[in-house]
């Protein structure tokens, strides 16, 4: 199956967890930042994308309201995920932080990619994976 293919595909989401949060979504893949971006709005969430930290940052500075989530690949170019997110609490502090990563979480940590702690949804990863990362680390405390 083709990812054209894939992408057309009907999700089916029905018992998988929803929210109505603001979630910024920062993947350099544009057909994996597409495919992300679907099941996050099928799921009730506002998503704001990029395809770099930079673009992100830019965002950010022009949302006025909360931004409740980052969602960001760890590793892109031009930069790292962890980075934009230490920028971006710069800014915002409030908003949470979860990575996406085609690395373990112990190779991530090894490489020092990222910290202990820090969440992490390993690619690859289903729609409801996905859509149940997002909503535990925002309902975690904060």
């Amino acid at each position: 199956m083709s990812l054209h293919q894939w992408e057309e595909r009907p999700l089916v989401l029905e018992h998988a967890p929803r929210g109505a949060e603001v979630v910024l979504l920062v993947e350099d893949e544009p057909s994996v930042r597409r495919l992300v971006r679907r099941v996050l709005v099928r799921q009730g969430y506002q998503v704001l994308d990029a395809g770099c930290a930079d673009e992100a940052l830019a965002i950010a500075e022009g949302q006025n309201g909360v931004l409740h989530l980052l969602l960001t690949d760890s590793l892109m170019p031009g930069g790292t995920g962890p980075a934009l997110a230490e920028r971006l609490g710069a800014v915002r502090p409030d908003t949470k932080v979860l990575f996406m990563s085609g690395s373990t979480e112990h190779a991530a940590l090894r490489r020092g990619l990222l910290r202990p702690g820090a969440a992490l949804l390993p690619k690859p990863f289903t729609a409801a994976g996905l859509a149940t990362a997002v909503r535990n680390v925002l309902d975690r405390p904060a």
